[in-house]
């Protein structure tokens, strides 16, 4: 970014001012923190206006974010702060990842998989020692990884390893498959997600879901609790033992605990099998019912 801390009136503001007088001012702001705003811009003109050329800007800091600035309709994407931050590499950087992606996207095998970009889908990539017939002998039941837990699965994992030859041919690679028969073209990518983006007030709110947790790879790091406690719906109970999530019913599938994660896929969100109208606690304006309770099978229908 390019702003300025707030100026203090009894001292000279930093960056030092310009001119005699030392003046300053508020600058703007650039590179991935606008991203979300742009990526906006670019799908609501495109989307008013089919066929008009756009050069996207801001953001753009890697080939998978440039593609998102593709699919929300602009055929031509800006690099700036990236280039700023690192140098004109960056450039073939960027091809080299697009060409990775387009090619990703014509494997049908892979399609099949789940893969959507260059990180594999949940369950192709196997943790530690998947694979092994007695796997079930080093999860414990406690499941955590840190301190005196940790230390027992390290000792059952150890112990349970020492039994397979891992040099097996059971264990190696299988291969990468077959070629693409075709690999699409960053022309044919061009405002795909333009189907898909509307506004807020269109979202269907009562198809819901509700966030799991994947204790296979959950490190207990408790940022999803944190985040669920401090800003969302108090859904998530920690064991103060264990140090394990759990998720109650009164999640609301908003998505910060799976937005702090800091592992890829141990939170997803799986859809809710009865509407849940969240408790707002206080009543909406102009309510018939002076006892709205927000829970009334009415909301649902």
């Amino acid at each position: 970014t390019t702003t300025h801390p707030t100026p203090h009136a009894r001292r000279t503001p930093p960056p030092q001012g310009e001119g005699k007088l030392r003046q300053t001012t508020y600058g703007g702001m650039s590179g991935s923190a606008n991203r979300p705003v742009a990526l906006a811009m670019v799908s609501k003109i495109a989307n008013a206006i089919p066929g008009f050329p756009i050069m996207a800007t801001g953001g753009a800091e890697s080939a998978e974010t440039t593609l998102q600035f593709v699919h929300c309709g602009a055929p031509v994407v800006q690099i700036s702060s990236a280039v700023q931050n690192q140098d004109l590499s960056v450039v073939q950087d960027y091809i080299s990842g697009l060409k990775a992606l387009l090619y990703m996207k014509g494997r049908t095998d892979m399609k099949d998989q789940g893969w959507i970009g260059l990180s594999p889908p949940s369950g192709a990539v196997p943790h530690v020692g998947a694979g092994l017939k007695d796997i079930e002998d080093f999860c414990l039941p406690a499941n955590s990884r840190f301190g005196p837990y940790m230390k027992e699965q390290h000792k059952a994992r150890a112990k349970t390893l020492k039994d397979y030859d891992l040099l097996s041919k059971d264990y190696h690679p299988q291969g990468l498959g077959s070629e693409p028969e075709t690999i699409p073209t960053l022309a044919s990518e061009l405002g795909r997600a333009l189907p898909r983006i509307t506004d807020w007030g269109n979202l269907a709110i009562k198809e819901q879901v509700v966030a799991i947790v994947d204790q296979e790879k959950c490190i207990n790091c408790g940022k999803c609790y944190m985040t669920c406690n401090d800003t969302a719906y108090q859904a998530i109970q920690f064991d103060p033992d264990t140090h394990k999530p759990l998720v109650l019913d009164i999640c609301t599938g908003c998505g910060l605990c799976g937005a702090v994660c800091p592992i890829p896929d141990c939170i997803t969100y799986i859809p809710r099998s009865t509407p849940f109208p969240p408790q707002r606690g206080v009543p909406p304006a102009g309510s018939p019912n002076p006892k709205y309770n927000p829970f009334d099978a009415e909301w649902v229908k």
